[in-house]
């Protein structure tokens, strides 16, 4: 699974135009962060439904721009959530927090390269 998806970003660009891309990616990045750094300070007294439905926000958004091992990580937090308490919901959500950062990396590393090419 990929953290960034060239396929993804290319057709990103094809729809929106090369030259928003490089906005549409750092929203995407502004994004990520606060949804991973509210996940990150989580505790794991969060109530499962509002565990599912932040997982459910960084799925959605990681599936948009292609970081799709993100998205996997996020989708399998979200079911787990919505399944209850009875599983290790704390390594999941800090598996994805893990994934998240690394994906933020990559993304920005994405970024820069496309602002030394402008």
């Amino acid at each position: 699974m990929e953290l960034l998806s060239q396929l993804t970003l290319d057709r990103l660009a094809e729809e929106v135009g090369e030259a928003l891309l490089p906005d549409l990616l750092s929203a995407f990045v502004a994004d990520l962060t606060q949804l991973s750094q509210t996940l990150a300070s989580a505790s794991d007294a969060m109530p499962t439904a509002e565990l599912a439905t932040l997982a459910h926000r960084i799925k959605g958004s990681a599936a948009s721009f292609g970081a799709d091992a993100l998205a996997q990580s996020a989708k399998a937090l979200e079911l787990s959530a919505r399944a209850g308490p009875q599983g290790d919901l704390s390594a999941q959500r800090h598996a994805c927090c893990r994934l998240a950062e690394q994906t933020l990396k990559h993304y920005q590393s994405h970024l820069n390269a496309l602002a030394s090419q402008a």
